[in-house]
């Protein structure tokens, strides 16, 4: 669970956004992650970060339907998500088109010495806040009513 602004969103409900997100724009991520980013210089203290590796282009038209997905399914599944929203505590999702193999990197950066890094499972949601490596993110998508 993460929660750093009360809204308690779920690997299940993150899961499940992504998973509508796909149905509905047939963008089907290599891999994904989401994480809170703290925001600085904007009213709101923290956003989700939508992080993506995709095969293929895609319009940043595309982009944005699959993380308005994203954001309306949370916004449908957890009521503390909608409270923190509309109390102005969490500014909408955003989408970070990562580097490929991005995410491989993420996991052996988690092995330990003498482990595998097959013993590592890359999570739905990321329950740290992201810290953001300009170098590894290829697109920024915001959604249509941020203004960050």
């Amino acid at each position: 669970m993460s929660s750093f602004a009360g809204e308690k969103v779920t690997e299940a409900q993150v899961s499940n956004a992504i998973d509508r997100a796909i149905e509905a724009t047939g963008i089907s991520p290599r891999a994904f992650q989401v994480a809170a980013e703290k925001l600085s210089g904007h009213a709101a203290t923290f956003r989700y970060v939508v992080q993506v590796e995709l095969d293929g282009d895609h319009t940043p038209d595309a982009l944005r339907r699959f993380l308005a997905v994203v954001e309306q399914t949370l916004l449908a599944t957890n009521t503390q998500y909608v409270l923190n929203r509309n109390i102005g505590a969490l500014a909408p999702s955003s989408l970070h088109r990562m580097v490929r193999g991005h995410f491989d990197t993420v996991l052996r950066a988690r092995t330990t010495k003498g482990r595998n890094d097959i013993q590592f499972k890359l999570l739905a949601l990321n329950t740290e806040l992201l810290v953001r490596d300009h170098a590894t993110v290829l697109e920024l998508i915001l959604s249509d009513d941020d203004d960050a």
